[in-house]
C-alpha cells in the first residue's frame, strides 16, 4: 500500500508546541505521530522547540528501540511512557506494519472514511487513557487524526466536507486555513492519511497486446514462378540431294534425356524450396521484430501513464527498455517504424519527468565580495532563520539575512583563529579552528573557546550540533562533547568505526557520506548503532555535502560533479533532482522545507533555488 500524508500544524508559543513527524523502519513499519505539548509555566519558543525535539527523539527510541516486541503492545507502552515523562503531552499515533494499521491515542481522536462508510475510530470526547485499535489496510481509506485542540477547532462537518473529494492536498489546505485562523489554532495538530493500492492500473485494456499468445505462422500464398525456357532452333536440312540416316543406340539416347529431365526438375525444386525458405524466414523475422516493438511500445506507454502517480515504477520500466530503444533508434529499417519514431520523440520528456529532473533557476541572494572585498565562503549553515557563512580564507564568520539580502561580519581571526569547520544550533554557532572549538552566541556577542584542541581527535572532516551537543567526524569515527550548563565535557567516543568519511548531517540519527569501493555511500547511525540503509533509483551519485535536520523530511546530496542536488527519501529511495551548471561550483548547502527554499554557497555568492 502507498500511504499519502498531509500535515496540519498550528501556531507555536511559549506555552504550546505541536508537530507531525513521520518515521519509517525496515521491520517496524511506518510510524506517523501527531504530538503536542502544553506547559503550565511560560517558556520561550526556542525552549518549547527543544522540548519538542526531545519528545520526538524519545518516541523514536521507545518504538524503534525494541525490535522484538509486538507492534500493538509496543505502541501502547510507548504512549503510556510518553504520558508519564512529558508534561501536558497529547499523542495520536498511526503505524502501518505490513497490511495492518494500528491507531493509538492518550487524548484527541481519529476519524475514518472509506467509500460510503465513515465513523470515529477513537472519539476525542472519550474518557482519558491510552486507547489502541487495529485493522487491515483498505484501499482508498482516509483517516484524520488530531489532538483535542484540533477537534475543538474543526467541527466534524468541516472535516467531512474537506475530504469529500479524496484529495489529501486540498483537504490539508482547507483544514490548515481553519486551524491557523481559529482562536484555538495555537498548539493544534492533525494529519490526513490516505491509503492507496500500489498496483498500477492498465489503461485502455481492450487495446493491450497479450504477449503470452503464440505467434501464428504466416500464411504464404505460394505460386510457382514462371520459367521461360530458351527457344531451340533446329538446324536446317540441306535442300536437294539424298538424306543419310546414321544408326545409333536409341536406348542410350533415351536414358540421357531422362537424366537431363530429372536434373532439371531437381534444380527447379531446389530453387523454389530456397525461395520459400527465404520468404518464410523473412516473415518470421518481421513477426518477431513486430512483437519486440509492440512489447517495448506497451512498456513505454505504461511508463508514460504512471509517471505522475508512480514515478519509481515509471523509472523502472524506462531503464528496462532503454537498451532496446537505443538499438531500435540506431537500426536503419526499424527506426522508420511509426511506433519507434513516437517512442524516440517522447523519450527525453518522459525520462526527465520520471527522474524528477527539474532545471533549477538560482537567484542571487548576496555577493559577499560587495560586503567586504575578497570575502568568499566555504561552509554554510542556518540558525534561527538566518544563514551563517564561514570564510576559511579570511577567517571570518558572516551572518546573512536572506529576506533583507544583507550581511554582517560576526567575528574575525582574532576571535576565531584559523577557522576550518562550522556548525549551528538554535542560539549558538561553533567554529573548529586551531584554537579548538570556538562558540559565538550571535551578532556582536563575544566569542570564546569552549573546547581546547585535543590531539586525540585525529583528522576532523566535519562537525555538527544536535541536542546541545557537539559531534566531530574524523577518519577514525565520531567524537561527542556533551553540552550542559557548565559548558562542554571531555570527548566521548560516539562511533569507533573508521572509514573514508566526507561529511555528516544530524536529525536525531547521524547520516555520514563515505567513499567505499570508489563509490559514494550514505550510512545511517542511531544512538551509535548502524541501521540498514541503501540508496536506490539513482546512478553515479557523488558529493561530500549532505543536508537534513529534524524538521526536514528528505535527504539532500550536493553532487557538484554532476551539477545537481539529489533529493532522497529517508528510506533511501530516489525522489527528484535539481540541475544547473552553477551547482558545480557550490561548497555549501542548506534547505528550508517550510519556506520551500534551497540555499547554495558558491565562492562569494549565495544563491536561492525554489523547491
Amino acid at each position: 500500500m502507498e500511504i499519502y500524508v498531509g500535515k496540519i500544524v498550528g501556531r507555536i508559543s511559549g506555552k504550546r508546541w505541536a508537530q507531525v513527524h513521520d518515521f519509517v523502519h525496515e521491520t517496524k513499519g511506518r510510524l506517523i505521530v501527531a504530538a503536542s505539548l502544553a506547559v503550565s509555566g511560560e517558556k520561550t519558543e526556542v525552549e518549547m522547540v527543544e522540548m519538542g525535539r526531545e519528545l520526538l527523539a524519545r518516541v523514536h527510541e521507545l518504538y524503534f528501540g525494541n525490535l522484538e516486541e509486538e507492534a500493538m503492545i509496543n505502541l501502547k507502552r510507548m504512549v503510556e511512557t510518553m504520558e508519564t515523562e512529558f508534561e501536558g503531552v497529547e499523542m495520536v499515533v498511526l503505524t502501518a506494519v505490513g497490511e495492518v494499521l494500528y491507531v493509538a491515542a492518550n487524548m484527541g481522536g481519529a476519524w475514518a472514511k472509506m467509500k460510503e462508510k465513515e465513523g470515529w475510530v477513537i472519539r476525542p470526547d472519550a474518557e482519558p487513557g491510552v486507547r489502541v485499535l487495529s485493522s487491515w489496510t483498505k484501499n482508498q481509506e482516509i483517516l484524520v487524526l488530531g489532538n483535542s485542540r484540533f477537534w475543538e477547532e474543526l467541527p466534524l462537518g468541516v472535516v467531512k466536507a474537506a475530504v469529500e473529494n479524496n484529495d489529501v492536498e486540498a483537504a490539508v489546505e482547507t483544514l490548515g486555513a481553519v486551524v491557523h485562523g481559529g482562536e484555538r489554532g495555537e498548539g493544534a495538530v492533525g494529519v490526513v492519511v490516505q491509503l492507496h493500492n500500489d498496483k498500477s492500473e492498465i489503461l485502455n485494456s481492450k487495446s493491450q497486446v497479450n504477449l503470452n499468445d503464440q505467434i501464428k505462422k504466416p500464411k504464404i500464398n505460394f505460386k510457382l514462378p514462371e520459367i521461360k525456357l530458351p527457344k531451340l532452333r533446329w538446324p536446317s536440312l540441306p535442300r536437294g540431294g539424298g538424306v543419310y540416316v546414321v544408326r545409333g543406340n536409341k536406348d542410350l539416347d533415351r536414358k540421357r534425356m531422362m537424366w537431363a529431365g530429372i536434373g532439371f526438375l531437381v534444380m527447379l525444386m531446389v530453387l523454389v524450396g530456397g525461395w520459400r525458405w527465404s520468404e518464410r524466414n523473412k516473415q518470421i523475422k518481421q513477426s518477431e521484430q513486430n512483437k519486440q516493438i509492440e512489447m517495448i511500445s506497451e512498456k513505454f506507454n505504461e511508463a508514460k501513464a504512471v509517471v505522475t502517480l508512480n514515478p519509481a515504477r515509471s523509472r523502472e520500466l524506462l531503464k528496462e527498455i532503454d537498451p532496446e530503444v537505443q538499438k531500435l533508434k540506431n537500426s536503419k529499417t526499424q527506426s522508420k517504424d511509426k511506433r519507434v519514431m513516437q517512442i524516440v520523440g517522447e523519450w527525453e520528456g518522459v525520462w526527465n519527468e520520471a527522474m524528477g529532473t527539474k532545471v533549477a533557476q538560482p537567484e542571487l541572494v548576496l555577493d559577499l565580495g560587495l560586503v567586504r572585498e575578497g570575502m568568499v565562503g566555504e561552509k554554510l549553515e542556518m540558525r534561527d532563520g538566518k544563514l551563517v557563512v564561514l570564510d576559511t580564507q579570511g577567517d571570518r564568520l558572516i551572518e546573512v539575512n536572506p529576506g533583507k539580502k544583507s550581511a554582517e561580519v560576526v567575528a574575525g581571526k582574532n576571535d576565531l583563529g584559523e577557522a576550518r569547520l562550522l556548525a549551528t544550533y538554535p542560539g549558538k554557532t561553533v567554529v573548529l579552528s586551531d584554537k579548538g572549538i570556538v562558540e559565538c552566541q550571535g551578532l556582536g556577542a563575544k566569542c570564546q573557546v569552549v573546547v581546547k584542541p585535543d590531539d586525540g581527535w585525529g583528522e576532523i572532516v566535519d562537525m555538527g550540533m544536535w541536542g546541545g551537543n557537539i559531534y566531530l567526524l574524523s577518519k577514525a569515527g565520531i567524537w561527542k562533547h556533551q553540552g550542559g550548563e557548565g559548558g562542554y565535557g571531555a570527548k566521548q567516543s560516539w562511533l569507533s568505526e573508521a572509514g573514508d568519511y566526507l561529511g555528516m548531517a544530524i536529525d536525531g540519527s547521524v547520516w555520514i557520506t563515505e567513499i567505499r569501493n570508489e563509490k559514494l555511500e550514505i550510512r545511517k547511525y542511531t544512538r551509535g548503532v548502524k541501521e540498514s540503509f541503501e540508496v536506490s533509483g539513482v546512478e553515479g551519485l557523488e558529493g561530500e555535502v549532505i543536508y537534513t535536520d529534524d524538521e526536514t523530511e528528505k535527504l539532500y546530496v550536493l553532487d557538484t560533479a554532476g551539477g545537481r542536488i539529489v533529493v532522497l527519501a529517508k528510506t533511501g529511495e530516489y525522489e527528484s533532482q535539481y540541475v544547473n551548471e552553477a551547482i558545480k561550483g557550490a561548497t555549501g548547502l542548506v534547505v528550508d522545507e517550510k519556506t520551500g527554499k534551497i540555499y547554495l554557497l558558491a565562492g562569494s555568492k549565495v544563491y536561492v533555488i525554489k523547491l
